[in-house]
């Protein structure tokens, strides 16, 4: 009897001695959109032509959920904790579908799966997406693309135009929510600059004042 009532207060002991200990709250992944707001209104002039944006293409390094950071000259990590809601490159492609098609440059933008052919075919690599952390006090976002425009020739599709395009941004600090901000102004000023690069493609009377 004496046996079981010390076994009882062991166990009560050691059940109190747990419930006071305190709590660790499990982990908890936060999830980002990138997007870039078009407030510009509509493009002075307008391409005839109906143009679809593929998924753009990613590099190996940057294809994955997890934000990317550079720590040192050769050293990259990948944030267990902080993710895009949705993969970078179908990401970063519908946002650009919804910024050509409020921009009104072209006659229509309809979606890869349309079966309506396309006289323009938009297409993108996205080359490096990371938080450039290398310089202790003077952190970055740091977002480079390349653009590729073809046009249906009626015989293949042609590329008209190709051009790089990088956009770094300074950060307030490392959060990861400034990182995202960071990238949402980077994707704004390269959409700027490609709008604008395709309007005085097609119409050289505009330049890069046209905003």
């Amino acid at each position: 009897m004496k046996n079981i009532l010390a076994i009882l207060l062991c166990l009560s002991a050691i059940y109190g001695l747990t419930s006071c200990a305190p709590k660790k709250s499990p982990f908890e992944r936060h999830h980002f959109i990138i997007e870039a707001n078009r407030d510009l209104g509509t493009a002075s002039e307008q391409i005839p032509g109906t143009l679809t944006i593929r998924n753009f293409s990613v590099s190996p390094g940057y294809q994955g959920k997890e934000m990317v950071y550079r720590t040192k000259k050769n050293k990259a990590h990948a944030d267990f904790y902080n993710h895009y809601f949705i993969l970078p490159g179908p990401m970063i492609s519908q946002v650009a579908r919804e910024w050509f098609r409020d921009a009104g440059l072209f006659s229509s933008v309809v979606p890869p799966a349309s079966n309506k052919e396309a006289d323009f075919i938009l297409e993108g690599t996205i080359n490096s997406i990371f938080g450039d952390f290398r310089n202790k006090v003077d952190p970055k976002a740091v977002l480079d693309m390349d653009f590729l425009l073809l046009k249906d020739t009626g015989l293949e599709f042609e590329v008209i135009f190709q051009k790089n395009y990088r956009a770094e941004h300074k950060m307030a600090d490392r959060s990861a929510q400034e990182l995202i901000n960071s990238f949402n102004k980077s994707l704004l000023e390269i959409l700027m600059s490609l709008e604008n690069d395709m309007l005085v493609l097609y119409c050289p009377r505009n330049n890069s004042d046209s905003y």
